[in-house]
């Protein structure tokens, strides 16, 4: 998915000595991803994404002397690791360095929040990321959707959110088609009791299936 993300104008032209030596070891916390994302130039980082600058801290090499790679410690819980690689990866591909192979990508819809969560955390316009917001629509439009996705999206977007709205719709309409498997649908309506307002929507939502398949029903009568 990182061929969706867009950064701003101002990035570009993108400077011919980007990938000059002083490298950045990325950590998670107190986890280090370097052999997962490897030699990731630092002026490359600081270009696409200068607000990750906070981020970082001085390498001392054994002798005590400064060196001039860079640690960039990432919180903990802001972030995991594909959401990065594939940001990266968007930044190397521009840079137009090869860029190492993402081996594993999560269902997309959790992928895709992984990804706008990282993006969130670099500090980059979210407008770059506006196609990540259209591939998840387009999945809930298409496909069922599952506890896991479910807990994902109540716990990202803000609730006015459409894609929040387009969740709440599948889970409705698939619930009606029966297209929801029971192990799946007891996840769900688990999840939604510990969350009233979500559980609340959810019923709103039915309610408002069941008046309009009984007024299309009524209508169909009356034409016979």
């Amino acid at each position: 998915m990182s061929f969706m993300l867009q950064f701003p104008p101002s990035t570009f032209p993108v400077p011919t000595n980007i990938d000059r030596r002083a490298y950045a070891d990325i950590f998670i916390g107190n986890i280090n991803i370097s052999q997962k994302i490897p030699r990731i130039p630092l002026a490359m980082l600081l270009h696409f994404a200068p607000n990750l600058a906070k981020y970082l801290e001085s390498v001392t090499m054994q002798s005590g002397a400064p060196h001039n790679d860079r640690c960039l410690n990432l919180p903990n819980e802001s972030a995991e690791i594909y959401g990065i690689q594939v940001i990266i990866s968007r930044m190397l591909q521009l840079s137009g360095i090869a860029s190492p192979p993402i081996i594993h990508e999560p269902n997309t819809i959790i992928g895709a929040i992984r990804i706008l969560r990282a993006w969130r955390l670099f500090g980059i316009d979210m407008k770059g990321a506006s196609s990540i917001h259209t591939r998840i629509l387009a999945v809930l439009w298409l496909h069922t959707i599952k506890n896991n996705e479910v807990e994902a999206i109540w716990e990202y977007f803000e609730k006015d959110n459409p894609i929040v709205n387009a969740m709440i719709q599948n889970i409705v309409n698939n619930c009606a088609l029966g297209e929801i498997n029971g192990v799946e649908y007891t996840k769900i309506r688990y999840y939604a009791r510990g969350h009233p307002s979500l559980s609340g929507r959810i019923r709103e939502a039915t309610a408002a299936l069941d008046r309009k398949v009984t007024k299309e029903e009524t209508a169909t009568r009356s034409q016979h």
